[in-house]
């Protein structure tokens, strides 16, 4: 029974060593069958770490951008090392709120004092050992140009408005006004602070807001009455808003007095400057191309005349000492519909401006010394300046928000906005 016993035991410790050999050739050969899955799989990860370092760099280059943008608009780069032409500094230790260490940035500004800096920032983010991930970005800035027409009205010295009239908005790049292109951005403004410098009656409505001048209080220079309303409140302006001169053109041909009269229709496809201009009664002008006119005394337009802009065109009219007419039922016709195709301006000297028309009218006006007084189912596209407005009369004025940011006529401003980005590195 021993012997049976000892025969048994020496059989199952043989039986566990083959087991054991076994398992040791089955590891190896299952090791063998992964390791170029885990070399693969090493390999994925140093890549996708890479990328990752790659992206955060990336980020941390544009971080510096937007810093030196913020500091040519708001801050003081002149404790940057350099001078006037290059400007550097860079940030060592880029941390994160949670106080992680991301890398470092380093940024130049080149031109720093001029109209178009360039910007290059790198950002640096640490791989392996002392390996980094460089990433540059190469942006160019120009000034801000602050738009002319970035209001529906502005009146310089007050307006009242009557009647049943009302403001809005729509943008003549997304197409003609009406349905939905409609919008409620018909803002109103003036530089006028004193009481009731601005007044709204009967019925009026400004889909949008109205502003008062600066240092006013809002509610005591504005006032309604007879159930007119403002859709979006009433504030006060941030600072002054400027007027510049506008002033006539000094080499434009001088061509005397111009009357178009009924039956002869006229085209005007040259600039010149006139002593007056006169579309009589029922008479017809086409004003066709790139085209400037100063009008040095009256701008009048008779009953049912028509003045036509022709589509692709580009149209300034200069008002001088005289006074504009737009008498009833005659009408100014631009025929792209695209406010940004006709401009009137007057010049310091003219004062006086008139509408009795019955008619749409696509363009801006700037009067910043003229009185205008609107009225007679007038449809307005486009934005008017002018010194003081009076509207009456089912008058509805619809801003074309496209206007907003339309430089042909805007100043120069103080602050810096990106016109081209590109990955360098």
């Amino acid at each position: 029974m021993k012997k049976q016993r000892s025969g048994d035991l020496k059989k199952r410790k043989k039986e566990r060593g083959v087991i054991l050999v076994v398992a040791i050739m089955v590891a190896a050969f299952m090791l063998i069958l992964l390791a170029p899955f885990l070399f693969r799989l090493s390999a994925n990860y140093r890549i996708t770490e890479k990328s990752y370092d790659s992206i955060s760099a990336l980020n941390l280059a544009e971080a510096g951008v937007e810093k030196a943008i913020w500091e040519l608009n708001y801050g003081d780069i002149s404790t940057w090392s350099g001078d006037s032409s290059l400007r550097t500094t860079s940030i060592p230790s880029f941390q994160t709120p949670e106080g992680k260490d991301l890398g470092e940035i380093t940024i130049t500004i080149a031109n720093p004092d001029g109209n178009s800096p360039i910007i290059e920032a790198t950002g640096r983010v640490p791989f392996i050992g002392s390996q980094t991930i460089e990433k540059k970005v190469r942006v160019i800035l120009a000034r801000d140009i602050e738009p002319l027409f970035n209001l529906g009205i502005f009146a310089h010295e007050g307006f009242d408005m009557y009647g049943n009239g009302y403001t809005d908005s729509y943008s003549s790049e997304n197409g003609p006004y009406g349905g939905l292109s409609v919008g409620n951005f018909g803002d109103i403004g003036t530089n006028a602070i004193g009481t009731g410098v601005a007044q709204l009656y009967n019925n009026i409505e400004i889909n949008g807001r109205a502003f008062s001048g600066f240092g006013s209080i809002a509610s005591q220079a504005i006032q309604l009455h007879n159930s007119a309303k403002i859709t979006s409140g009433m504030d006060t302006l941030n600072e002054v808003k400027a007027l510049p001169d506008y002033l006539p053109p000094t080499n434009l041909p001088l061509m005397g007095d111009f009357y178009a009269s009924q039956g002869v229709p006229v085209t005007i496809t040259e600039s010149a400057e006139y002593s007056s201009f006169t579309i009589g009664g029922n008479a017809s002008v086409t004003i066709d191309g790139d085209v400037t006119l100063y009008v040095e005394g009256n701008f009048l337009m008779n009953s049912n005349s028509k003045l036509d802009i022709s589509e692709d065109s580009e149209v300034e009219i200069i008002l001088g000492n005289g006074f504009f007419m737009q008498s009833s039922n005659s009408s100014i016709n631009n025929l792209s519909q695209d406010p940004k195709s006709l401009a009137i301006f007057g010049t310091p000297d003219f004062k006086d401006m008139t509408w009795r028309s019955n008619s749409q009218f696509y363009g801006v006006i700037y009067a910043p010394k003229a009185y205008i007084d609107f009225s007679a189912n007038c449809d307005f596209l486009g934005s008017v300046i002018c010194d003081y407005l009076h509207v009456s009369s089912h008058v509805a004025i619809h801003y074309d928000e496209s206007l907003g940011k339309w430089n042909k006529y805007g100043k120069e401003g103080d602050t810096f906005s990106i016109q081209s980005w590109q990955e360098i590195r």
